[in-house]
């Protein structure tokens, strides 16, 4: 899924457990970039359902289900632990 998001231009901001966390930073028009995140959470269904689960099922595992949840608005991304001194 990671790379699905890296397609639409988004970034993987971390994971955790087993969910991704991501964002699309906003351009000049902030209706592109939700256009764009909701034609990645289109695609990741697409992926999960046409490449994934087929695999799973030839394999007798059960499906795997997704659940995306969105929000738009302004945020502040912070890299906490981070040290660009080598010292």
């Amino acid at each position: 899924m990671s790379s699905v998001i890296e397609s639409y231009r988004g970034f993987v901001l971390k994971y955790v457990g087993d969910a991704i966390i991501s964002f699309f930073p906003s351009e000049f028009n902030k209706y592109l970039v939700c256009d764009r995140a909701y034609n990645c959470a289109k695609s990741m269904r697409a992926v999960l359902k046409n490449d994934i689960n087929p695999v799973f099922r030839r394999h007798n595992y059960p499906d795997l289900q997704i659940k995306i949840g969105m929000a738009e608005g302004e945020n502040i991304v912070i890299q906490y632990g981070k040290d660009k001194n080598p010292n």
